[in-house]
């Protein structure tokens, strides 16, 4: 489950690397997507009821400091111990989800969705579990960081009961 948003060092590989293949992948005209997962984030710490809502950033970057708490989790998440406002998507159960309807929480996500674009070197998003969070959320997303020109593709999985 994703947790540190600038934390891209994984078993795969390092920031770096992923700048690297970027470019690499940029130079044989190949349009690198990041798989971006904020409908819901795994938190760094519990609270002191014993609850993962805590956020903090672990990686420096120039811009909005990842330091969210409780009001970060839409209120839905009530095992997640949730202040934000209403879920406006469906629910994901296995994380908390996150409140898309705060301007500070989507400010820290453009921010972040610059740095991979400017930094990191990608050219557009692949938006997990897309039907998580409302429409309007995703085209603010894609026009503040500068991708609107660029392939941006939702996920929208279903139960498949029909």
């Amino acid at each position: 489950m994703p947790g540190q948003l600038y934390n891209l060092t994984s078993a795969y590989g390092n920031e770096q690397q992923l700048v690297e293949l970027n470019e690499a992948l940029k130079a044989a005209g190949i349009a690198p997507l990041a798989d971006i997962v904020i409908n819901h984030r795994c938190a760094d710490s519990q609270d002191e009821q014993g609850r993962w809502n805590n956020y903090h950033d672990d990686v420096d970057h120039d811009g909005h400091p990842i330091d969210w708490g409780q009001w970060a989790i839409t209120c839905d998440d009530k095992e997640f111990g949730g202040q934000g406002n209403k879920d406006t998507g469906e629910d994901f159960w296995g994380a908390p989800d996150l409140d898309h309807t705060n301007s500070h929480l989507r400010e820290a996500l453009v921010h972040w969705l610059q740095h991979l674009r400017d930094n990191v070197g990608f050219t557009g998003w692949r938006f997990d579990f897309a039907k998580g969070y409302g429409a309007k959320y995703i085209q603010q997303y894609v026009e503040g960081s500068g991708t609107q020109d660029d392939l941006n593709v939702g996920e929208m999985w279903t139960d498949l009961h029909w």
